[in-house]
């Protein structure tokens, strides 16, 4: 972060893999959807990301999908 304020990080997932990655994405062990991170002015943050993939799951070959992650003025 090397702007003037703390930052609020969250993040959106869409995909067109039958919710592949709506269903399967976890970022530093929690659902992507509760995810968030304060980053300090001056400072960075690693985050780990998973994608477990269901038994049942019976799409095949490459699949497609976005995660995107916003930036915000942190409270």
């Amino acid at each position: 972060n090397t702007g003037a304020w703390a930052l609020l990080i969250t993040c959106s997932v869409s995909d067109d893999a039958n919710d592949l990655y709506a269903d399967g994405l976890k970022l530093d062990g929690e659902m992507w959807d509760l995810f968030n991170a304060s980053i300090a002015r001056d400072n960075s943050q690693d985050t780990d990301a998973t994608l477990t993939v269901p038994e049942n799951y019976s799409e095949v070959g490459e699949q497609g999908g976005a995660i995107i992650f916003w930036a915000s003025e942190a409270p």
